[in-house]
This record gives structure tokens, C-alpha cells and sequence, in this order.
């Protein structure tokens, strides 16, 4: 039988639930449970994002952002299992495990400081920060970061074009796309083809890759384009910050705007600036060889020009040294576009032209030009200072021997105009430094040095003063005589009229016929008229020039 339980308030009773002076510890418990589930949830998420290296990282101080905003820091930093690498252990705010998934990405911020990129400066003062992007796919926690930020941010909309071209110019990875001076992309990836040249990836964003036509230019942007030609001298600054990073610029003919944007993934031709841009092929090509005097200067991708307008491209040039002969030519391989003539792609019989219609068609076009004499000439403009460059000039020159021009040859001239400048020039020096100026120098020193001895010597000075004294005297003579030359003439006028009168009493005489006329006194009137006719003269001449009576009458 069970012995009954104890009654509370019995001496054998005892309270099962712990006193008061338990409640504090349980409290305690309670709280200390409840922060650490607080904590737990709130640690965060930690990945593991391989580096090349620590870009002067450090644990707990350098920040993990994601659009500018901190979204946790390093945890810890040490040497990959490999010993080739480093790993860095990330602790992200909790709401960024969903974002942790293939395709996610993250970056140093500031490794390699650039003048290209202002914000990457920043981390010469505060150090590196690491960037982060969502991914899309599984959920991932350990990740292969870059070392530098993606030239494209991750989910731009946009569209990649390629670009193929044998020089590279200022282009590099991360360097602007500019349309107009407006930035509207980014070039994401160069490499080299030692066949091809450089392949250039180039994003362009949206909307402004509707810009992109199928006949776009792409050209290297310069940081200062100066250019000398036959209008002058012009200079240009280029656009953004190509100053510092590069870039590549493009354009679209106003004639191809209407075209439909090309798609993402087509690729263009690339160009060293806007003139070889626009001396690029225009549909096919023809190829013709010259020889030409001078032709080494010449530049792959010179113009070939007609009446100033390119129709044309040199491609290449050579050097040709005949043994036998022992002559040397320099020898050009040029690309003429019939379109730039012209000449339009006629469709026949639902076919475009083949090579051999271009080429035929290129031909008799060429050979009328010929005939007219016109004929290949280097040139410069401007002269001198000018890039060499190939023209068509029409020189009056004749025809070529069989009234024929053969097929992928081309007459030049025989005296390049370079050459002709750069000999008339040399000529000119010649000219000039045969010149005695040394001589001429010391004949002229010389010849001073006299002059300078005469007007310092006395006999000059004493000779001086006696001329200035005769000539006073003749002055003071002059002065004395003028007041008695009037009177002088005065009586010499009234003795010619005396004669006068006496002269016409012995002709009133005579012509009365009272006595017998003497023979001679008709010669002795006409003498006395001229006496009184000189007196008179004598007179006049005296009135005009009284100074006559010292220094004689002036010769006629």
C-alpha cells in the first residue's frame, strides 16, 4: 500500500520549482541565448575570393563595396594551397547571400593607381577596397577575383564590336569610346595576331550603339592632332580623357545614317586617324605597280590623289637593283577604288561585277588619263614639311610607246617633285655658299674705315672753311652789284631806243629822195638796228640775272 504524499505546510513537504534566487541566473541565460542567436544570424556570409595578390590588403580593414556602398570587409589573408595566389576570406552582410552565385564577381579597387582613372587614386591615400557583382547562377562561396575592375560593369546593356587594324596606336584596355567627344563605351579587351595586327573589343552602350552603321569609322583618338595642309596650320584637342588613357573614336558618313545599327559582334577596321579612316577601302580595290624615283619615303597607307581627292592607297614599296645594268629602282604597289573614280557596281544579269569587270573598267579609265598626260609624281603638301603622298599630275606628257597602257602598270614621272624641290634647294645653298661674304666683309670695313679717316682729317676741315669763306665773298659781291645792274639796263634800253630813232630818221631821209643815196649807208642802218637790238637783249638779260655780270652768261 502507497504511503500517502506529504501536505504542503507538513514538515516532511518540499517545493519541487527552485526558489527566487534562481530567476536571476535563468534570466541571464535567457538573454546570453538569445544575443547569440542574434549574433549568429547577424554574422554575415563568408567567402573565400582568390587573388594574384594582397595589393596591400589588410584583415579588418580593407572594405568590401558594391555600388558605394561598404557591404562587409576582410576577415583574414593568407597564401593559397598552391603558394601561387592569395586567399582572402570575405565577410558579407547577410542580405548578399542570395547575390552569391555563379557569375559573381569581385575586384581590387585602386591596385594599379592610374591618371586614367581619377577614382583609382583614391587608394594612394586610404588604400585598396575590393568591388563586388551579383551573380545569377548556383550558389558558389568560393570565387576568382581580378586585379584590376571590369571595363564594363556587369549587366550594362550594350553592344560589343571588334576592331582589326595593324597599329595600335594610344588604344588601351579600359580606354574610352568616344562618339562626337561624347564617352558612349568602353574598350574591354586587346590583343595581338602577329598575322592580322591588333584585335580591339569595344563596348558601346545603349542607346548610343544605335549610332554604329555598317560603314562606321574607327579611328585612334589622339590627346592633340596637329595638322599642316594646303589650308594651313590646325590643331585639335581630343575628346574626355583620351590626354591620359587613349581611346578610339568613331564617326558615321551623313550618307550611311540611315542605315540599321549593326549587330553586336561585327567587326570593323581600324585606323591611326580620321585620313587614313577615310582613305580606307570604298567596296573593291585594283592593284597597280609604279616605279618612281624617290619612292622610299613613302608610307604604307599613303594617299593616292587626283586633282587633290584620294582615289587611293599605297600598300606597300620595294627597292629592285638591276645587276646587269647597275641601276637601282624604288618600286610602289598601290590600291585604286573604282567607286573613288566614279565607276558604280553595276549589277548584270542579277550578279555584281567580278574582279576582272573592276579591273577592266579601272583600266580604260586610267589609260584615258594617260593619254592626256597625266602621269604618277610624288608630292608634299605643304611642300617640304608635308607627308609624302602620290598624285596623278597632268604633265602634258606623251602618250605611252604603243598608244597602250598595260594592265597593272602605271607611268610616273621622271623627276619626282620632292627630288626637284629638295635639288633646287640644294642648289640655292650651293649658290649661296660660294658667295665671297668674307671678302665683301673686309672690302666694306675697309671702305669705312677711309670714309671714317677723310671726315676726321684737317685738310678737309681747312678746306671747308675756305670754300664757306669764298662763297661769302661772292654772296657780299652779288649784294653790291644787283642795286647798280637796274640803273645799268635802264640806260642800255634807253641808248638801244636812241639808235631806233636815229635809224628810222635815216630811212624817212632816204625815202624822200632829196640827195643822192650813199651805197653803204643802208648796211650801216641795219647795223645800228641790230646794235640797239643787242643793248636791248643785254638789258633783259641783265634785269633777270644781275649776278651775270660776275659769273657770266649760263651756257643753253
Amino acid at each position: 500500500m502507497t504511503a500517502p504524499a506529504p501536505r504542503r505546510g507538513s514538515p516532511t513537504w518540499r517545493n519541487r520549482w527552485p526558489g527566487l534566487v534562481w530567476a536571476v541566473p535563468l534570466a541571464a541565460l535567457i538573454i546570453v541565448a538569445y544575443l547569440g542567436a542574434q549574433a549568429f544570424a547577424q554574422r554575415g556570409v563568408d567567402v573565400v575570393v582568390t587573388f594574384e595578390s594582397a595589393h596591400g590588403a589588410r584583415a579588418g580593414d580593407t572594405p568590401v563595396v558594391y555600388k558605394g556602398v561598404r557591404i562587409g570587409r576582410v576577415t583574414k589573408i593568407e597564401i593559397s594551397r598552391d603558394v601561387r595566389h592569395v586567399d582572402m576570406t570575405l565577410r558579407l552582410e547577410p542580405r548578399t547571400r542570395e547575390a552569391l552565385r555563379d557569375g559573381a564577381k569581385f575586384w581590387m579597387i585602386g591596385a594599379d593607381p592610374s591618371l586614367a582613372d581619377l577614382s583609382s587614386l583614391t587608394a594612394v591615400v586610404s588604400g585598396v577596397s575590393i568591388g563586388a557583382s551579383p551573380g545569377s547562377g548556383a550558389p558558389r562561396r568560393h570565387f576568382v577575383g581580378l586585379d584590376a575592375p571590369p571595363p564594363v560593369p556587369p549587366g550594362e546593356p550594350g553592344s560589343y564590336y571588334f576592331l582589326e587594324g595593324a597599329e595600335l596606336g594610344a588604344a588601351r584596355v579600359g580606354a574610352g569610346v568616344y562618339y562626337q567627344g561624347l564617352e558612349v563605351g568602353r574598350l574591354t579587351q586587346v590583343t595581338l595576331d602577329l598575322a592580322q595586327g591588333f584585335r580591339l573589343t569595344a563596348f558601346v552602350e545603349a542607346p548610343y550603339d544605335r549610332l554604329v552603321k555598317p560603314d562606321s569609322l574607327f579611328y585612334s583618338a589622339k590627346a592633340l592632332e596637329v595638322r599642316l595642309t594646303r589650308a594651313g596650320l590646325g590643331a585639335r584637342l581630343g575628346p574626355g580623357n583620351s590626354a591620359l588613357a587613349g581611346g578610339v573614336e568613331f564617326e558615321t558618313p551623313a550618307e550611311a545614317r540611315l542605315e540599321p545599327q549593326s549587330p553586336s559582334g561585327a567587326t570593323f577596321s581600324f585606323y591611326p586617324d580620321l585620313d587614313e579612316a577615310e582613305l580606307g577601302p570604298l567596296g573593291p580595290e585594283v592593284v597597280y605597280h609604279a616605279s618612281i624615283a624617290g619612292a622610299g619615303g613613302l608610307r604604307p597607307g599613303a594617299p593616292v590623289l587626283l586633282e587633290g581627292f584620294p582615289i587611293g592607297r599605297v600598300l606597300a614599296r620595294g627597292l629592285t637593283v638591276d645587276d646587269g645594268a647597275g641601276q637601282a629602282a624604288a618600286t610602289v604597289q598601290i590600291a585604286i577604288a573604282p567607286e573613288r573614280l566614279g565607276l558604280s557596281d553595276e549589277i548584270r544579269d542579277g550578279a555584281a561585277l567580278s574582279p576582272d569587270d573592276w579591273r577592266r573598267r579601272t583600266d580604260r579609265v586610267l589609260a584615258r588619263l594617260i593619254r592626256r598626260g597625266y602621269r604618277l609624281q610624288l608630292s608634299q603638301s605643304p611642300p617640304v614639311l608635308g607627308p609624302a603622298a602620290l598624285e596623278l599630275v597632268r604633265l602634258d606628257a606623251p602618250p605611252p610607246a604603243g598608244g597602250r597602257l598595260a594592265s597593272g602598270d602605271l607611268p610616273a614621272a621622271g623627276v619626282a617633285s620632292l627630288g626637284s624641290v629638295i635639288a633646287r634647294a640644294d642648289g640655292l645653298l650651293r649658290s649661296a655658299q660660294a658667295v665671297p661674304l668674307a671678302e665683301i666683309g673686309q672690302n666694306l670695313r675697309q671702305l669705312t674705315g677711309r670714309l671714317d679717316a677723310l671726315a676726321g682729317s684737317p685738310q678737309l676741315a681747312d678746306s671747308l672753311g675756305h670754300l664757306h669763306a669764298a662763297l661769302a665773298n661772292l654772296d657780299q659781291i652779288t649784294a653790291d652789284v644787283r642795286p647798280q645792274a637796274g640803273p645799268l639796263a635802264a640806260k642800255l634800253a634807253q641808248a638801244a631806243d636812241d639808235l631806233d630813232q636815229a635809224a628810222a630818221a635815216a630811212r624817212r631821209a632816204l625815202g624822200g629822195g632829196g640827195a643822192a643815196a650813199d651805197a653803204s649807208l643802208p648796211d650801216t642802218l641795219q647795223q645800228i638796228t641790230a646794235a640797239a637790238r643787242a643793248l636791248r637783249t643785254l638789258a633783259d638779260d641783265l634785269d633777270r640775272h644781275p649776278e651775270a655780270v660776275l659769273k657770266g652768261k649760263a651756257s643753253p
